[in-house]
């Protein structure tokens, strides 16, 4: 878990997990996003459901990892020697002196192999290939709870070093800080998430100039978006009225129903999965298209 201290480090400092979106692999975030936590005041990143249940997760990962590997020290951090990067572990395999990645996986989107091979997501590599450069370690370990489909599931992984990755990592990181950090320059091809940008401290000021097809495209998107919107209410509102005081509409080829549906986000699925509690699911009545009629069976009585 990333302390407040260890977080103010970061701002004069590249920690490992900044490494995957410096260098292009991160998912999640950008080279920009990362920049603007470098080089402005920001509002404090309330925590995620996701960020909370990694950090509750790590020693229970570590704690089993430990059955693979052997013990494990907790924490530490480590600068890559000649760099700015000041990587921050999660733990190091004593015998040995590897360092050691946790992760809690619940994006669909990125694959990881089977338990005990090297097959992890790019994102996860990279950061790691930071550990392995700190501690001068020809080989890192990671262990990962993956959950899918509401399931959980534990696997460790063995990551040989890459020295070609690794000097690749190096270049960027110099690039991106004296190009970017200490000129405030934006970086190329990068654009910071909406998220970033609204929790950057704004200063009471003159407006700045700027092109006029940057105000133009949000004022279309705008009026684009209340145009749908309002749309859409219409369109929900001739259904409703179509359906009288039933639950149902059918055409030629397409049904739909006007019922209660359980549902909450995902990670609040997948919690609550884990946690064995299901009667914390949101309740909701919307339209749905359940199927074409040429195919479907309604639902019954």
């Amino acid at each position: 878990m990333i302390t407040p201290t260890q977080r103010k480090k970061r701002k004069q400092n590249v920690g490992g997990s900044d490494l995957p979106a410096i260098v292009g692999v991160c998912p999640f975030s950008s080279a920009e996003d990362v920049r603007l936590e470098k080089c402005r005041d920001m509002v404090d990143l309330e925590p995620t459901d996701a960020m909370e249940m990694g950090n509750y997760m790590e020693e229970p990962i570590i704690a089993w990892l430990e059955t693979k590997l052997g013990k494990i020290k907790r924490g530490g951090e480590r600068r890559v020697p000649g760099t700015k990067m000041l990587i921050h572990l999660d733990g190091m395999v004593i015998k040995g002196g590897y360092p050691v990645e946790v992760k809690l996986s619940q994006y669909e989107g990125e694959s990881w192999g089977g338990s005990g091979s090297s097959d992890v997501p790019d994102r996860v590599n990279v950061q790691l290939h930071g550990a392995m450069m700190a501690m001068e370690a020809d080989k890192g370990y990671v262990g990962a709870a993956t959950i899918r489909n509401g399931r959980m599931t534990f696997s460790w992984y063995e990551v040989p070093f890459d020295a070609a990755l690794a000097n690749f990592i190096k270049d960027k990181v110099h690039h991106f800080w004296h190009e970017h950090v200490l000129k405030d320059i934006p970086c190329e091809s990068s654009r910071a998430s909406l998220e970033t940008l609204t929790r950057v401290k704004r200063k009471a000021s003159s407006p700045r100039a700027c092109a006029s097809h940057v105000i133009d495209f949000w004022h279309h998107a705008r009026m684009a978006r209340l145009a749908a919107e309002k749309n859409e209410a219409f369109a929900k509102e001739n259904l409703l009225a179509a359906m009288a005081d039933g639950d149902g509409l059918e055409d030629d080829d397409r049904f739909l129903t006007y019922l209660e549906q359980r549902g909450a986000p995902k990670l609040d699925r997948d919690a609550m999965r884990v946690d064995g509690v299901f009667d914390k699911y949101a309740t909701d009545t919307v339209i749905r298209k359940l199927s074409n009629i040429k195919t479907k069976e309604k639902p019954s009585d």
